[in-house]
């Protein structure tokens, strides 16, 4: 390891925590903070030749980070997340009722239990819910690629999620009498 990499080591050491503090302070999610503080860090290094003399390192840091920041916002922006609320409550509904662990069994053996009942569906209620929930496509896109109408994919998902949480609600009832 050469002078600059044990040099650049010593300010990562120095300026890790406050890095971290100004994303977090921004963004508000540690995880995320975390990512961003590290791509910080990784661009500081690719751009060290950039840093002038004299200046403040941290705010220079910062700089970065912020750019990253606003960056990571517009990505966001454009990555569509399904959070249209009757979907979210529909899938509450279903892990809601995977959370009680009085059973003593694991996660995965739950998701597996929800899988069998989203694999028993019928054809077209199984390619709805692997529209929007597989291929993360919203509700009115999903309905574009199903050939269907906005409303009447919606009922179809919804319908979906009902089955599967009465299929679940069924399997964990039949599970407990054994």
């Amino acid at each position: 390891m050469d002078q600059d990499e044990k040099s650049f080591e010593i300010l990562v050491a120095e300026y890790r925590g406050m890095v971290h503090a100004y994303c977090l302070g921004i963004v508000g999610d540690a995880h995320l903070a975390d990512d961003l503080a590290q791509e910080t860090f990784i661009v500081a290094h690719r751009r060290l030749a950039d840093f002038r003399p004299g200046e403040s390192f941290g705010a220079w840091l910062r700089g970065i980070a912020r750019n990253l920041i606003r960056e990571d916002r517009r990505s966001a922006a454009r990555r569509h997340v399904v959070a249209d609320s009757d979907v979210v409550a529909g899938m509450e509904d279903v892990y809601a009722r995977l959370d009680d662990k009085s059973r003593g069994d694991s996660w995965n053996e739950r998701l597996g239990l929800v899988r069998g009942c989203i694999e028993a569906l019928p054809a077209v209620m199984n390619q709805a819910m692997a529209l929007v929930y597989g291929s993360g496509l919203a509700v009115a896109a999903a309905a574009a690629r199903a050939g269907a109408s906005a409303d009447t994919f919606q009922r179809r998902l919804s319908r979906a999620r009902d089955k599967v949480r009465e299929c679940v609600e069924t399997k964990l009832r039949l599970e407990r009498v054994l």
